[in-house]
């Protein structure tokens, strides 16, 4: 990369070792160099090759060339609107009261387990 321009002591390196550790990197595959718009750009080349293939497929999408057939809204919107709706709220199970025999670990000592009416729970008792 022969045209690098940018303030003196920038990166506080010798401008030098930036365009060969840049060339290295280039040769490597690394990062990749391109133009954007009339300015030189170098880039990393995953990210880039990702942005690349982001914007080939949005140019598909914007050609019409969908990658499923057409869908005839006067016959979708009836069936969706036909299918069983999700619940709106979920009901869980009360949790199994505490038994004599259940306990915990607390700080390395046996400790029984708390009664049920410490248990942090809200609801009517079965």
């Amino acid at each position: 990369m022969t045209s690098c321009r940018w303030p003196k002591n920038f990166l506080e390196v010798p401008q030098e070792l930036v365009r060969t550790a840049l060339d290295l990197e280039l040769a490597d595959g690394a990062v990749i160099a391109d133009m954007v718009g009339a300015k030189r750009c170098v880039f990393l080349a995953g990210l880039y090759r990702a942005e690349r293939g982001i914007a080939e497929r949005l140019l598909q999408l914007g050609t019409g060339a969908l990658p499923w057939p057409w869908i005839d809204p006067d016959k979708a919107v009836p069936w969706i609107a036909g299918l069983p709706r999700p619940p709106r709220s979920l009901t869980l199970p009360r949790p199994p009261p505490p038994t004599p025999t259940s306990a915990c670990v607390c700080t390395g000592a046996w400790a029984p387990a708390p009664s049920r009416s410490a248990l942090p729970f809200s609801g009517a008792d079965p």
